[in-house]
This record gives C-alpha cells, sequence and structure tokens, in this order.
C-alpha cells in the first residue's frame, strides 16, 4: 500500500510540471518582446511629433503674418484717407460756355476748414495760332477756408513767360482748364485733374507763362456751404 500511495503522489506532481513544450512556448513569446525595437519606434514618433509640431506652428506663423500685413494695409489705408481729408475737399470747374447767359467764369473752391496755398491753375492757351506744350498758370498765394474764387476770362491778362506787358486777354484765345496744383495746410503737394486727385512732389514752377487778374477786377471770393473735413 504504501508503494502504490506514493506512486500515485509522483503522478500527480508530474502531471502538475510544466510540459518541455509550454516552456518552450512561453520563452520564445518573452524573447518576442525584448526583440521589439523599442528605442527605433520611441525615436520615429518623437520625430512625427516633431513634424506635427512644426506644421502647426508653420500655420500659426502664416496666419499670423497674414494678419500682421492686413492690419498694416489697413493702417497705411487710413493714413492715407487721413491726409486726403483736405485735399478731397479742393475743387474747380468752368461754367458751361454753351449755358444762355454763362460767361465761362473760373471757380476755385475750398471747402476744407483750413486754408490752402500756392495755388496754381494751369490752362492751356492758344495764343496768336500757337499751341503752347506747358502750361499758363494762374496763381493765388491763398484761398481762406470755405471759401471760393472766382475769375472772369475777360479780367485775366495772359502773359507770356516771366515778365512783360500782358499780349492779351484770356477771353482772347483758345483755352481751356488742365489741372490744379496746392499745398495743404499741412504742407503736402497735391494736383487735381479730370483723371482725380494725386499727391505729388512739388508744385510745378515749369510753365510757359500766366495768367494775371487785373487790379481794377479782383477775383469774387464768396463764402461757401457745405464746408467740412470730409475727404474723398
Amino acid at each position: 500500500m504504501p508503494d502504490q500511495s506514493s506512486r500515485h503522489d509522483r503522478l500527480r506532481l508530474a502531471r502538475q510540471r510544466p510540459r518541455p513544450d509550454r516552456i518552450r512556448r512561453r520563452s520564445r513569446a518573452s524573447r518576442g518582446w525584448q526583440r521589439f525595437p523599442w528605442a527605433t519606434t520611441a525615436t520615429a514618433l518623437g520625430v512625427i511629433a516633431a513634424i506635427v509640431g512644426l506644421f502647426f506652428n508653420g500655420i500659426a506663423t502664416y496666419y499670423g503674418a497674414k494678419v500682421s500685413a492686413d492690419q498694416l494695409k489697413q493702417s497705411r489705408e487710413d493714413s492715407d484717407r487721413q491726409a486726403r481729408q483736405q485735399a478731397g475737399r479742393i475743387t474747380f470747374w468752368i461754367e458751361d460756355e454753351n449755358e444762355v447767359g454763362a460767361t465761362r467764369n473760373i471757380h476755385v473752391v475750398n471747402r476744407s476748414p483750413d486754408a490752402v496755398s500756392e495755388m496754381s491753375l494751369a490752362f492751356s492757351v492758344e495764343l496768336f495760332g500757337k499751341n503752347y506744350r506747358k502750361p499758363f498758370v494762374l496763381t493765388l498765394d491763398t484761398l481762406r477756408p470755405c471759401a471760393e474764387a472766382i475769375y472772369k476770362p475777360g479780367d485775366l491778362g495772359v502773359y507770356l513767360g516771366s515778365g512783360g506787358a500782358a499780349k492779351t486777354e484770356l477771353s482772347g484765345t483758345g483755352w481751356g482748364p488742365w489741372y490744379l496744383e496746392f499745398l495743404d495746410s499741412n504742407g503736402k503737394a497735391w494736383m487735381r485733374s479730370h483723371v482725380g486727385l494725386v499727391e505729388i512732389p512739388a508744385v510745378s514752377k515749369d510753365v510757359a507763362g500766366f495768367l494775371s487778374p487785373s487790379p481794377k477786377y479782383p477775383p469774387q471770393i464768396k463764402k461757401v456751404d457745405n464746408c467740412s473735413d470730409g475727404g474723398q
């Protein structure tokens, strides 16, 4: 009996021991995890994370630069609009000679609340059958705020060159308005013509001659309505 009992115990213990194939499979699985390239994988993930970070950083930089550019553009537009506020209120016009009773008077208007200076209204003039490539200019040193100067062509003498006697009156020539140049209250020079208003380096002095009112018939200066600091 003791021998049979002992044999049963040994058999039971033998069954509880792991078989060689189980040990080998467990050993192979353990070695597989150990052989996995953890360091390489970690490095690759780090590189991918860095690339993604650079991508989003690039997007943020792009939009940041775009916002800055838009702000700079808006600032320049606001500055230009402010600079043009007074200049946009300085105009000139000529009465239509085809209107009944019209004398084709010349009007120079300052609708701003500040004075303008060094005004030069340029004309193309045909004098004694000759057309001049350079303008004849009617000058006005200062035009006060909210004022309009009105000239009659018959009261304007035409002077060739820088001096001498008047050759004739403007009404006795073929003439037409060309452009108006002036300095605003900040000292900036502007030119207004039929194509619009532009800033220029300085008021031009390159002319063929001058127009000047007779001392007996100075221009009519009158106050204008709708005077403000708005520009166009």
